[in-house]
């Protein structure tokens, strides 16, 4: 009996090392590499990919002291100077620059958490120009993070919006969009 009681212990040993390593597997995938729910994910990584959008239309955009009738539309950009998806996106946002016809038609608005001077210092880095710079965070327009495109109304009601680094057709739809 001896023999067949060392053999026993040696197989529930073996036994209880198998089952703490595949705990330890599960408690590791869990904790270090599972995916985050959509909201704690880049928003160029979730939200863009997804065709999830920033803003449901209708929603007022919240801008202090803005004159949303100066324009019949305005693009509003939520940008930061830290976030390397805006900064990938600088040709598109020049091509957006160049294919809006007229700012009494549009007016395009760069929103960024940074103060207004490296906002712009940023922008013009960036190639382009905005007709306005303003400094808020993102939350206080009601967006999760950057970039952020909203299309409004000359009313402040967002027509459209658009999350993230863009894809090829997703540029395109904001360049017709803003042909309006």
């Amino acid at each position: 009996m001896n023999g067949f009681t060392k053999k026993l212990e040696i197989v529930a040993n073996i036994a209880i090392i198998v089952l703490a390593v595949l705990l330890g597997g599960v408690i590791v995938k869990r904790y270090f590499f599972t995916s985050a729910p959509a909201e704690d994910i880049a928003p160029a990584q979730s939200l863009a990919s997804s065709n999830a959008s920033a803003m449901q239309p209708g929603a007022n955009v919240e801008l202090a002291n803005y004159n949303w009738s100066e324009s019949d539309n305005t693009l509003v950009m939520v940008l930061s100077t830290t976030c390397h998806f805006c900064t990938e996106s600088a040709p598109f946002y020049k091509r957006l620059m160049e294919a809006r016809a007229d700012k009494k038609k549009l007016r395009v608005v760069a929103v960024l958490p940074q103060g207004e001077e490296e906002a712009r210092k940023y922008l013009e880095k960036l190639g382009f120009a905005a007709d306005e710079i303003r400094s808020a965070p993102p939350n206080a327009l009601g967006v999760r993070g950057t970039p952020t495109l909203i299309l409004t109304d000359s009313k402040g009601a967002a027509v459209n919006s658009w999350i993230g680094k863009l894809p090829a057709a997703k540029e395109n739809e904001v360049l017709k969009a803003v042909h309006l």
